[in-house]
């Protein structure tokens, strides 16, 4: 019997050391990845900045403005820019302020 099997005796009484192989074996071969959410890459401003060659100011506008989406950690000030956001405002090729009447 696995070590694994044996602490979850207790919890679960029919669990056999081959069925822990068996959840290990279809986990690692791909079955259970799908329920996994991939977590986004998150950059600082600062990152965002040097990604898109751009300054600070002008990331900050793109934050209040809309153009980038905001990804707030905790305080207000711990501000992440995902990547997939970035992406987005390089494939729609434009860096103009959205006119659906967003305050600068």
């Amino acid at each position: 019997m696995s070590g694994i099997a044996t602490l979850l005796r207790p919890m679960y009484p029919e669990l056999t050391g081959d069925d822990v192989d068996s959840a290990i074996k279809a986990y690692t071969a791909g079955k259970g990845k799908e329920s996994r959410q991939q977590p986004q890459n998150l950059l600082t401003r600062q990152e965002a900045a040097e990604r898109l060659r751009v300054s600070l100011p002008t990331i900050n506008r793109m934050l209040n403005d809309g153009r980038l989406k905001r990804s707030s950690l905790g305080s207000s000030r711990l501000v992440r820019i995902s990547e997939a956001s970035i992406e987005a405002l390089i494939t729609n090729g434009s860096m103009e302020v959205p006119r659906n009447g967003a305050a600068r």
